[in-house]
């Protein structure tokens, strides 16, 4: 049994439910939300309500779901905090933590870390709460917040955030934002905020919006509007159910700011 497994099992996520490709069609029905860009009454039932007939929430049944794309994202994940974190105490952050899968893996993995993580929803929030109780751990805070919304700003978060982060994870949060370079080169501006200046930034997603090509090419025309660098970047296909799902990944890293032009001083 490998680390992931182990965790999985922990958290009560190693049963697989049975048919579960006809009762995820069953369960479709309830929700059609799902094939829309949600908003934050979509989340609210995704994390909060049972599915009708399987007496589990969406959120549950996603993370039964997600066996196969977790144990590839997990590995990926913490060869990448290995590489690119400093050793030693400091804070990562994880914006859109949702029901915690990644963010309780990497926190049990890494105890000299502290862990925030960061999402607008509240019974997402109760959700991640429940499972940092479960596996007992004692480096992770949670923040209720939408961390790209015009009133979150990096003075009102938490203290440990004001000093800068080693490490920023945004993962399957960023769709809304391609093909647009532009709205995710605000997204990334409003995250490289966070980073100490040797920072990193994990950024993952599975193409919904956009093809894989149209998603490279935003997220490298994004990267050079933000003075961000591609360290590493790469791709797996998972099973969901009878398909097979392409993710994407990159790990980020922070350029060197441009001088200030010398009139923005008085700003």
């Amino acid at each position: 049994m490998n680390d992931v497994t182990a965790f999985l099992t922990e958290l009560g996520l190693s049963e697989r439910i049975r048919d579960d490709v006809q009762r995820a069609a069953q369960s479709r029905q309830f929700i059609p939300e799902l094939n829309r860009n949600p908003d934050e009454a979509f989340y609210e039932f995704f994390y909060a309500n049972p599915i009708p007939q399987m007496g589990v929430t969406w959120s549950e049944y996603q993370d039964w779901q997600n066996w196969d794309f977790k144990h590839q994202l997990l590995p990926l994940m913490k060869a990448w905090a290995e590489t690119r974190w400093p050793a030693g105490p400091g804070t990562v952050v994880d914006l859109g933590c949702g029901s915690g899968l990644d963010l309780c893996y990497l926190a049990r993995a890494f105890t000299l870390k502290q862990f925030i993580g960061i999402d607008s929803s509240a019974p997402a929030r109760v959700q991640v709460e429940g499972r940092v109780r479960k596996l007992g751990l004692s480096n992770v805070g949670l923040s209720i917040a939408d961390a790209f919304g015009d009133s979150f700003r990096l003075d009102g978060g938490p203290a440990s955030l004001r000093a800068g982060c080693d490490a920023v994870i945004l993962n399957n949060i960023m769709d809304s934002s391609f093909p647009s370079a532009r709205a995710l080169g605000s997204k990334l501006r409003k995250v490289r905020q966070l980073l100490r200046p040797a920072g990193t930034i994990w950024l993952s997603l599975t193409p919904v919006l956009a093809t894989e090509a149209e998603m490279e090419q935003c997220v490298t025309a994004a990267c050079r509007r933000t003075h961000l660098s591609i360290v590493d970047h790469g791709r797996f296909d998972y099973a969901q159910g009878t398909r097979q799902v392409r993710h994407l990944w990159w790990s980020l890293g922070c350029l060197a700011l441009p001088p200030r032009p010398w009139w923005q001083f008085w700003r």
